[in-house]
């Protein structure tokens, strides 16, 4: 067990959700309601779902994060979402993009900040955030996945990505979350790279059946992209008249 999971925070549910109709109440008049109706479940951190009232979103997730996460690096990815919800909605407005994907909002504070601090001792402090919550089911747990699934799941990370090209929030550390850097894992472009640095041959060997079915299909995808453009078309004519 990681060091992160045997701090994973375990909180008082009832001091969480008064401290959190404060921070949310927007209206006196109309305070936020928050029931708890389950724990999800997390390595490191603490998800509570739950109902919500008086709020954009019928239900969501309270997240409380470890207290041993580098705040830096919770921070962004708090911009990070914001940025990608905020790019999604815009696509919606102007109809452009694929209308299928869906991205979870986080929910405002009374003062417009995206998470807030709870203290739940002397020397414990966790950041925690409310997001909506998205109803669907894990991947992992789908036996039979089609090829359409696949395929929009490809999508989903394709639009991601797309998303996070001009990501420049206040948290970004060129040097520590470079975008072009290899190690940066959250850039899905970088996949290939930790697939190959895996030491895990178990997981290797699961993926190098995908990996290499990938390769083939993207050869073939730029082949065919290449010689259907007709200004392609026109430069290979050239090259033969040349020849």
């Amino acid at each position: 067990m990681s060091e992160a999971a045997l701090q994973k925070p375990n909180l008082d549910q009832t001091k969480l959700i008064n401290f959190l109709t404060t921070k949310y109440g927007q209206n006196p008049n109309n305070q936020i309601k928050i029931e708890i109706t389950k724990e999800l479940p997390s390595e490191r951190d603490q998800n509570l779902m739950c109902k919500l009232e008086n709020a954009p979103c019928t239900v969501g997730v309270i997240k409380i994060h470890n207290q041993a996460d580098d705040r830096e690096t919770i921070n962004m990815q708090i911009e990070a979402m914001d940025h990608v919800y905020e790019k999604a909605e815009l696509a919606k407005q102007m109809n452009t993009g694929d209308q299928n994907v869906l991205f979870p909002r986080q929910l405002k504070t009374n003062t417009n900040e995206s998470c807030c601090v709870f203290s739940a001792g002397p020397n414990t402090k966790h950041i925690v955030r409310i997001l909506e919550y998205m109803p669907g089911e894990m991947l992992g747990d789908i036996k039979n996945q089609s090829q359409e699934l696949i395929i929009q799941v490809g999508k989903t990370c394709g639009t991601v990505c797309e998303y996070m090209k001009d990501f420049q929030g206040k948290n970004f550390d060129e040097e520590k979350h470079a975008v072009r850097d290899p190690d940066f894992a959250w850039d899905l472009r970088n996949a290939l790279y930790h697939i190959n640095g895996c030491e895990d041959k178990n997981v290797t060997e699961k993926l190098s059946h995908v990996k290499e079915r990938w390769q083939k299909n993207i050869i073939k995808r730029c082949i065919k992209n290449f010689t259907e453009n007709k200004w392609t078309n026109r430069f290979l004519n050239l090259q033969k008249k040349i020849a």
